[in-house]
């Protein structure tokens, strides 16, 4: 058994000192606090790795965008370059 890097008899030295700091009585309230912010924290934790990936995923997203604005952009140029092209050869080819 291993919680969170935690064995088996440190889980029980942690009971034994809860137990004699916290008493018996309020131990139950005491673990069912502990439990909820456990809870709580996964929940933030899975939420921001929830977020970061989705940001991570942003930023491939807008790297692809700027790829296709490059090649949108020197097709653009070819295109507008074409009647020159074609006219410099039909000029070489009537010589």
């Amino acid at each position: 058994m291993d919680i969170l890097g935690v064995g088996f008899w440190e889980v029980i030295v942690i009971a034994i000192i809860a137990i004699i700091f916290i008493g018996p009585r309020d131990m139950p309230k005491t673990a069912r606090k502990v439990g909820l912010q456990l809870r709580s924290i996964r929940n933030i934790s899975q939420k921001m790795y929830a977020e970061w990936q989705h940001g991570l995923g942003d930023s491939i997203q807008l790297d692809q965008l700027h790829e296709l604005k490059t090649e949108i952009d020197s097709t653009k140029d070819m295109l507008q370059n074409l009647p020159k092209t074609i006219k410099g050869e039909i000029d070489t080819a009537t010589k």
